[in-house]
């Protein structure tokens, strides 16, 4: 697989990742010290169960729809939507239709 981080010029982000039958695809497209940057691409049904991170993220819908539950709040999120997710809070995402998601972990 090519390193994206060594790609010149723009890309289509959501060319990059396939999807998988029944699963969960997870591409880290930058890996650094100060955060990361991740595009998942989740078959329909496919979900990541509640958790808690260290650090803050943001996440933005590239196509598809979810479910994100936030806290005790569900946000239903579409192609272009974004939310800022804080730290240590918990959070779950539930995919409606075949779904891809960047997701920027933010370090420190």
């Amino acid at each position: 697989m090519k390193d994206i981080e060594q790609e010149k010029g723009p890309f289509l982000l959501k060319s990059k990742v396939d999807y998988a039958v029944g699963a969960i695809v997870k591409l880290p497209i930058v890996k650094k010290d100060s955060g990361s940057i991740i595009l998942f691409a989740f078959d329909a049904g496919q979900q990541l169960s509640e958790h808690v991170a260290p650090f803050g993220a943001v996440i933005q819908i590239v196509e598809g729809k979810i479910e994100f539950r936030l806290e005790e709040v569900v946000y239903e999120m579409g192609e272009g939507d974004a939310l800022i997710i804080p730290a240590k809070v918990p959070h779950a995402v539930h995919a409606v239709v075949r779904t891809k998601m960047l997701l920027t972990i933010l370090n420190g």
